[in-house]
């Protein structure tokens, strides 16, 4: 094995741009892993005015392009394919493009790599299918939205299953996830629970205790994240806290919805929805926050939190998916999903309870020193070093 390993990280969505706020964690990953000496290249989907070929921060990116260029909207909000799909079922098509030209191009220079890291099914696919040409061994990260599609759609979960089952090693994001893939009757041993980082030092708290009267969403605006049970919630509560306000920070298709839910119930004065902000600014949001509240149906993770945690502000969030790992044993307040009976009493009790407000946060800030990507990226370097010797042996 040569010293300096070479990895090309794949993936269906990424950054336009420095700091922009679509999966800002697979630049962040990739440059964790490059300070560990890991020579690491991206490919993704080429997105509306992005270059094909550039280099970020001395990581070479090449954005591969699908269809002609103004038709190119898999990647139109930080949503991306599921909101693309949620917004017209015909975008299948600009899939199976995509996924072809992925496909090709692995075909072709996928020997130029020591190892394949796929994140999401629709990459690890391209890259097990290729096999026979580039013979490399292929690590899969899957986030979440990749495996509830799977068990709504049967032809997704035939694709799951060969991307997981073709795949040398898979990494989960959450003990959830790990435990979806083994009901799928993967074996437990070829699958590892790494969450996705965050860089700490960008989130730190406010030493002054004086937060806005501002309850903060940041997500994509599609159903599944919920926001309009958010609004719901608060609408419950708004004449007992006047002075609060929602703050609802996204893109998506469900934005006018949401407007017009706000409008419904009497509450568009107490909420504003702005578009998604760059991702090195979330940071300053997040300190003047009062509370965080992810109302998400199905979250493979939920690395917002771990911001949220790490500014010093209290999290709510659904119980679903992988969000117990982050506000699990008093680290936040988990609620019934889709209970919004029971997500407006939460909101009423953190507002009430300085105490306990006082004990989220300090439990917060320390439990989000666990996840800088220094930490992650020693682990995600391990398993390259892992599966690279058994492949070898």
């Amino acid at each position: 094995m040569n010293n300096t390993i070479k990895v090309c990280i794949i993936t269906t969505s990424m950054q336009r741009y420095t700091n922009d706020n679509r999966s800002p964690f697979i630049f962040d990953l990739a440059s964790a892993i490059q300070k560990r000496k890991i020579d690491v290249s991206i490919i993704a989907m080429h997105v509306q005015d992005t270059q094909k070929k550039e280099e970020m921060e001395n990581i070479p990116v090449r954005r591969l392009k699908y269809f002609f260029e103004k038709y190119e909207v898999l990647q139109e909000t930080r949503a991306g394919i599921p909101a693309a799909w949620e917004k017209n079922k015909m975008s299948i098509i600009l899939i199976i493009l995509f996924f072809m030209r992925l496909t090709i191009f692995l075909a072709i220079h996928g020997h130029e790599f020591d190892l394949l890291h796929a994140n999401w099914t629709l990459s690890a696919l391209s890259a097990v299918l290729t096999k026979p040409f580039h013979r490399r061994p292929v690590v899969t990260t899957l986030h979440g939205s990749d495996i509830f599609s799977a068990t709504k759609y049967r032809l997704f979960k035939i694709f799951t299953k060969i991307a997981i089952g073709a795949s040398d090693t898979v990494i989960c994001v959450s003990t959830i996830l790990k435990d979806a893939i083994t009901d799928m009757g993967f074996n437990r041993k070829k699958i590892f629970v790494i969450p996705n980082g965050i860089f700490v030092e960008n989130f730190t708290p406010k030493i002054k205790n004086n937060r806005k009267n501002e309850i903060l969403f940041i997500g994509s605006l599609t159903r599944k994240k919920g926001a309009h049970l958010l609004i719901e919630a608060f609408s419950q509560i708004m004449n007992s806290f006047p002075n609060f306000s929602i703050r609802i920070v996204g893109d998506g298709p469900e934005e006018e919805k949401l407007k017009q839910v706000s409008k419904k119930l009497g509450v568009e004065e107490n909420v504003i929805i702005q578009k998604s902000i760059p991702h090195d600014k979330i940071g300053k949001m997040m300190q003047e926050a009062f509370m965080f509240v992810l109302p998400s149906i199905n979250e493979g993770f939920g690395i917002v939190l771990l911001e949220a945690l790490a500014s010093g502000l209290p999290c709510i969030a659904f119980d679903s998916g992988g969000v117990k790992d982050v506000l699990g044993d008093g680290r936040g307040i988990l609620v019934e999903p889709e209970n919004v009976n029971a997500l407006s009493s939460a909101i009423t009790n953190l507002i009430n309870d300085r105490e306990m407000y006082c004990k989220l946060s300090e439990n917060g800030i320390v439990f989000s020193q666990n996840f800088h990507w220094e930490i992650i990226a020693k682990q995600v370097v391990e398993i390259y070093k892992n599966v690279l010797q058994n492949n070898t042996d």
